[in-house]
């Protein structure tokens, strides 16, 4: 038998990052779900909390060894569901960067490439190589 996860709301999110115990831990609510994210900062859960705050038009997101590539893919759809218009990941290990765009596929790019910020960040231009400079 396969149990489904239980799905939680935004006002049980806030309950459950409330308690004592998840404060100085970092949590996301993605698609109903509770995740724990590591970072190497710790991120107050209570600040997060103070999100009901909209998804910027622009998001990137690098690839720690903490996240999975399926992780990564699922915030960027979480991302362009919810008001993101172009999200950029960034996968060191590999030195390319994946661009999400609206209705779009996703495209990759490689450090002889040059990222663009389309209509949402006019005129700005990246080249992929400066990204990975040591």
């Amino acid at each position: 038998m396969v149990t489904q996860p239980k799905l939680y709301t935004v006002d049980e999110f806030e309950q459950f990052i409330a308690l004592p115990e998840n404060r100085e831990r970092y949590f996301e609510l993605i698609n109903g779900e509770i995740v724990e994210k590591h970072t190497s900062r710790p991120i107050p859960a209570t600040i997060l909390a103070a999100a009901p705050t909209p998804v910027p038009a622009f998001a990137m997101d690098v690839k720690t060894a903490h996240h999975t590539y399926k992780e990564m893919r699922e915030r960027a759809a979480y991302y362009l569901a919810n008001g993101a218009r172009l999200v950029w990941l960034v996968y060191p290990e590999k030195r390319l960067i994946e661009v999400f765009r609206l209705d779009a596929d996703s495209e990759f790019f490689t450090e002889g490439d040059t990222l663009d910020g389309g209509e949402v960040l006019p005129g700005f231009t990246l080249k992929v190589s400066e990204v990975f400079a040591i």
